[in-house]
């Protein structure tokens, strides 16, 4: 299966001088948990993502008002994409190599073509072979190493 028969076409992003509440507020009218964020202008090309962990992260080291805080502060800037037409288990691999739940599917240019999230890939696989998507959610749930690691 292909990238493009699962991914969500045309899903909702941000620019980096767009404010973290903006970035919240889109998230909660649109019922999801991360945006990716695009050149400013429209869907383009992808610059990064933000996650509502950011945001949280983000408001209590800041201690500010999200209306006072810039996307492009606390954005993941190193993004792990696929394109469209990649299989399901190429998605499946980097989202393991990157430990994410989302990527952006981006064309030949980087331009923004949707978005594929582990879910999507686990409902998709629900009637075959789960065993790989276990191994996908084990990959990306591995501890980061470090003092503070919950085990």
């Amino acid at each position: 299966m292909k990238v493009e028969n699962l991914m969500t076409k045309a899903p909702r992003c941000c620019e980096p001088e767009h404010t973290l509440a903006d970035a919240a507020s889109l998230m909660e009218q649109n019922d999801c948990g991360s945006l990716p964020v695009v050149s400013p202008g429209g869907r383009s090309e992808v610059l990064g993502m933000i996650t509502d962990r950011d945001i949280c992260l983000a408001a209590y080291r800041e201690a500010r008002p999200l209306s006072e805080i810039a996307v492009r502060k606390v954005m993941s800037s190193k993004v792990a994409t696929v394109e469209p037409k990649d299989d399901v288990e190429t998605a499946e691999r980097v989202m393991a190599e990157a430990q994410v739940r989302r990527l952006p599917v981006v064309d030949g240019d980087g331009q923004l073509q949707g978005l594929v999230t582990l879910g999507q890939i686990a409902r998709a696989r629900a009637q075959a072979d789960a065993r790989g998507v276990a191994g996908t959610l084990a990959s990306i749930s591995k501890p980061t190493p470090g003092p503070n690691a919950i085990v």
